[in-house]
């Protein structure tokens, strides 16, 4: 396993990687591989959960590699595909970032109070 670190995320980045999640089976097998953590699934323990022919499994990890959701190791005969946590996590931070970041005070418990930025002061000052 080779350690990437977690990926900065911007507008077109994030809509890539979105993109990547958009289709429902490529969002079942990342769902599925985040059960697995750190460690992986097998392409044929992978396939089997999700119900994929090989070559179909193979096309969808394949998009999700690109988009850089998914990583790859072999091991001997097998390839085990892992869920890039640090890149989910980074993108769900990036998504998070500005939540609440115009209301004063924050939106309680759910989303603490972001930065407010010199517009919006001023508009609470009128």
């Amino acid at each position: 396993m080779t350690d990437r670190r977690p990926m900065k995320f911007d507008n077109h980045a994030a809509s890539e990687v979105l993109n990547a999640l958009a289709h429902p089976t490529r969002l079942a097998v990342f769902r599925e591989l985040m059960a697995y953590g750190p460690d992986g699934a097998a392409a044929g323990t992978l396939g089997r959960a999700v119900d994929l022919a090989p070559n179909a499994l193979s096309f969808h990890l394949n998009r999700l590699k690109q988009a850089g959701m998914v990583s790859t190791q072999r091991a001997g005969q097998h390839t085990f595909y892992r869920a890039d946590l640090p890149v989910m996590q980074a993108l769900v931070a990036f998504l998070d970032s500005t939540c609440c970041r115009e209301v004063v005070g924050g939106c309680g418990d759910q989303c603490p109070p972001q930065p407010q930025t010199i517009a919006n002061k001023e508009h609470n000052e009128l």
